[in-house]
């Protein structure tokens, strides 16, 4: 790019002043003041080292050359479709839990109060829990089958059968009287 270009085309997209407006980092964008391009790096005998200088009126047409390129490229011929569904299926099971009730019974006594007893006449609470059993349903995916898919390649030998066709002569000679004298047969 010769330095008028890049002159032009900083014109059309803006400066690295310009650019640093939008909020673009800009220092990797050289800024394009006057002398920049006066630099030995944008000489075009080095910068271009094998490009030689035009007349005004000369024209360059670029040769382009598109290579062929050969390759091989594989095809479907055939196949397998392999579905997998989830289906679902009720299952049953009978699970055996336990339940604590708490039986309540009174009976009448008659003795007196003794220091182990509940202190008479304080007021207090006594709990007791019952406890039982819930069933606890866990369910745990595993792999129970695997299907292997694979291919290989088969060499086979075919035997083709059909009938064929073919004229078998007969050759008989016979004397004047019609009666057969010579038969010979043509089948070889």
């Amino acid at each position: 790019m010769s330095a008028d270009l890049e002159r032009s085309v900083r014109k059309v997209f803006g400066t690295s002043t310009e650019v640093s407006a939008l909020g673009v980092s800009n220092s990797s964008i050289p800024e394009g003041g006057a002398g920049f391009y006066d630099h030995e790096h944008f000489a075009d005998d080095k910068l271009y080292n094998r490009r030689r200088q035009r007349s005004a009126g000369s024209t360059t047409i670029p040769v382009v050359e598109e290579p062929l390129n050969v390759g091989r490229q594989p095809v479907e011929t055939g196949g397998v479709r392999i579905r997998k569904n989830v289906v679902e299926q009720p299952v049953e099971r009978t699970v055996p839990l336990k339940e604590e009730h708490i039986n309540i019974e009174r009976s009448a006594a008659d003795r007196p109060v003794t220091t182990g007893s509940f202190a008479p006449f304080e007021e207090g609470t006594i709990q007791i829990t019952e406890r039982g059993e819930v069933p606890v349903v866990t369910k745990e995916a595993r792999v129970v089958e695997e299907i292997s898919v694979g291919k290989e390649i088969e060499h086979r030998n075919e035997t083709i059968r059909d009938t064929v066709r073919k004229t078998e002569v007969d050759i008989e000679e016979f004397d004047q009287d019609g009666r057969p004298r010579n038969r010979v047969s043509g089948n070889r």
